[in-house]
């Protein structure tokens, strides 16, 4: 899963994590979005690879599609030795994009993921309505693990965050 800004700045970087393929096939009309949409998914499949050294151009690769306000296409990655293809799902929002990869057999496993994710999104909408303000962590898995982590569990339930996120 990726979460990402909504913005132009990743008009300036294309060129370090797109394909000429991939540049030719963007909507013109919608280029920073459709950018954008191209750098989350690059995103979200390199969170899902257990490999090191990943190229974002030589070895993530999305396939064309039509831009649209929620939808999904195909990627495909080359660093692994079993070359796994993926489906892409997305929406855009107003002030950012989500990306979440599956294989085909994890489809129902999405469905179930996306709305929670959206239940999420909704209470944060909704406290944002009503002015409450929630608390949130985020613990970035590879730099908290074993005693750091156990020391973060302690903390938290101290603490008590409306919402913990890895990632």
């Amino acid at each position: 899963i990726d979460i990402e800004k909504r913005s132009d700045r990743v008009l300036k970087l294309k060129e370090k994590f797109m394909s000429e393929n991939e540049l030719n096939s963007i909507d013109s009309r919608q280029g920073a979005l459709h950018i954008l949409l191209h750098w989350s998914a690059k995103e979200s499949l390199f969170k899902v690879l257990p490999e090191s050294e990943i190229d974002f151009i030589e070895h993530l690769h999305i396939q064309p599609f039509n831009l649209a306000t929620k939808g999904s296409f195909e990627a495909y990655e080359t660093r692994s030795n079993n070359q796994q293809k993926f489906t892409v799902h997305y929406e855009i929002f107003n002030d950012f994009v989500l990306t979440c990869c599956t294989k085909w057999f994890q489809i129902s496993s999405f469905k179930l993921i996306w709305n929670f994710l959206m239940k999420i999104y909704q209470h944060i909408q909704n406290s944002i309505v009503s002015g409450k303000k929630l608390f949130a962590v985020l613990i970035d898995p590879d730099k908290c693990v074993g005693e750091c982590l156990l020391r973060f569990i302690d903390l938290a339930k101290q603490a008590q965050p409306d919402f913990i996120f890895i990632g």
